[in-house]
C-alpha cells in the first residue's frame, strides 16, 4: 500500500512527471476511429467493400458523409507514426553525439556519462526529502517520513539524473550542430475563442480543456511558463471540451463563456483552475467584483443558452480534429496530448520560431 501511495504522490508531482500522454480520456462517440486508420486501398474510392444482390458497395460510397471521421482517424494515425519516429530519432541522435564526444576524449561512453552526468548530480539533503514528503503527505497512505524516505530519495535521484543527462546531451547536440528536419503532421484548427498574447504572434497554441480535469489543472503552470518565456511570440487560445463524466465541467465552461461575452473569460478561467472551486455562485461573486461588469447580461447569457452554444461549438471543433481527451494542444497545428512538460512545448515552439 505504501509503495502504491508513493506512486500516486509522484504521479501528482507536476514539475517531476514527464509522462507525455497523461490526460483525461473522453468517452468519445468516435473513440475507435484512431484504432483502424485508412489501410491499403483506402484511397481507391472505386474499390469494392461488399456485394449485395449483385450490387457493389464501394469505398467511395462508404466515405460519403464520414469525411470528418476519416480525417480524424488519419490524423491520429499520422501523429502516432510521427511520435514513434521522433522517439527513435531522438534516441539515435543522443547515441551518435555521445559516442562522438567519447571518441574525441578517448574514453568509453560509460566513462563519459559517469564523468559528465553521474558525478555532477548533487546529493539530496534531508530537508529536500522532508519537503517532498510534506507536500504529498496526504497521499502517502499514512506512512511516516522514515518509512518513505528511501523511496523518495530513489525517485528524486533518478529525476535529477535524467535532468542532468538531458542537459548534457543537449549541450552535445548544440556543439555538433544537430538540425532536426523531421516535421510533425499538422492539423488545421480554428483559433477561435478567448486569447492571451499578441494578435500577430508567430506561434498560436489552441488548447481544448476541461475545468474539472486534473491533468488540465497540471498543465496551467506549464502554459503560464510558456507565456512568460515568449510574451511577444506566443498566443494561447482556449476552447472548451468538458468531458461527459465531469458533471461540474460543462456548467463551468458555460459560465466562463458567458463571462467572455464581456471580455472577462480569463478571470473565471484563473478562478476555476487556480482555486479548484467550480461552484457557480462563487464564480458569479468573482464577476460581480469586477468594475463595470453587467451581471444581468451574464445571467441572461446563461439562462438563454448562449453559453451552452459556445461550448457545443467548441466540442464540435474538437471532435472534428479527433480530440478524445484533455488537455489537447495544437501548436501551429502540431498536436500535443496530455499534461506535457515545459520542455515538450519548448522544443516545438523553438522549432516554429526558427522556420
Amino acid at each position: 500500500m505504501r509503495l502504491s501511495a508513493l506512486a500516486v504522490a509522484l504521479t501528482l508531482s507536476a514539475p517531476l512527471v514527464t509522462a507525455p500522454l497523461a490526460g483525461c480520456a473522453s468517452r468519445s462517440e468516435h473513440a475507435d476511429e484512431g484504432a483502424s486508420p485508412a489501410g491499403p486501398g483506402a484511397s481507391d474510392r472505386a474499390a469494392t467493400a461488399a456485394i449485395v444482390d449483385g450490387k457493389k458497395i464501394t469505398l467511395g460510397e462508404l466515405d460519403k458523409g464520414i469525411e470528418e471521421q476519416l480525417a480524424g482517424a488519419r490524423a491520429t494515425y499520422e501523429m502516432a507514426v510521427f511520435e514513434a519516429r521522433k522517439g527513435a530519432l531522438e534516441a539515435k541522435i543522443d547515441e551518435l553525439v555521445v559516442a562522438a564526444e567519447a571518441k574525441k576524449r578517448n574514453v568509453t561512453v560509460e566513462a563519459l556519462v559517469a564523468q559528465e552526468v553521474t558525478a555532477r548530480i548533487p546529493e539530496l539533503g534531508e530537508e529536500e526529502l522532508k519537503t517532498f514528503y510534506e507536500q504529498y503527505k496526504s497521499q502517502m497512505d499514512g506512512a511516516g517520513f522514515e518509512d518513505m524516505k528511501d523511496q523518495i530519495r530513489s525517485y528524486l535521484s533518478k529525476e535529477r539524473q535524467k535532468t542532468r543527462e538531458r542537459s548534457f546531451y543537449n549541450d552535445l547536440r548544440k556543439a555538433s550542430g544537430v538540425k532536426i528536419v523531421l516535421d510533425a503532421p499538422r492539423t488545421k484548427v480554428e483559433a477561435k475563442g478567448p486569447t492571451r498574447g499578441p494578435a500577430d504572434a508567430k506561434v498560436t497554441i489552441v488548447v481544448f480543456s476541461d475545468f474539472e480535469c486534473p491533468f488540465c489543472v497540471r498543465s496551467i503552470p506549464t502554459l503560464e511558463q510558456v507565456e512568460k518565456t515568449w510574451p511577444k511570440d506566443v498566443k494561447v487560445v482556449f476552447r472548451n471540451y468538458p468531458l461527459p463524466f465531469h458533471e461540474a465541467a460543462r456548467p463551468a465552461a458555460e459560465a466562463a463563456s458567458c463571462a467572455g461575452e464581456q471580455g472577462h473569460f480569463w478571470e473565471l478561467h484563473d478562478h476555476f483552475f487556480h482555486g479548484g472551486d467550480l461552484d457557480l455562485a462563487k464564480a458569479r461573486g468573482v464577476l460581480t467584483a469586477i468594475a463595470g461588469f453587467d451581471v444581468a447580461r451574464y445571467d441572461t447569457c446563461l439562462s438563454s443558452g448562449r453559453g451552452a452554444e459556445i461550448v457545443r461549438a467548441d466540442q464540435a471543433a474538437a471532435e472534428k480534429v479527433s480530440v478524445d481527451g484533455t488537455p489537447a494542444f495544437f501548436i501551429n497545428g502540431i498536436r500535443l496530448s496530455g499534461a506535457r512538460p515545459f520542455e515538450d512545448f519548448e522544443t516545438v515552439i523553438n522549432s516554429e520560431l526558427s522556420r
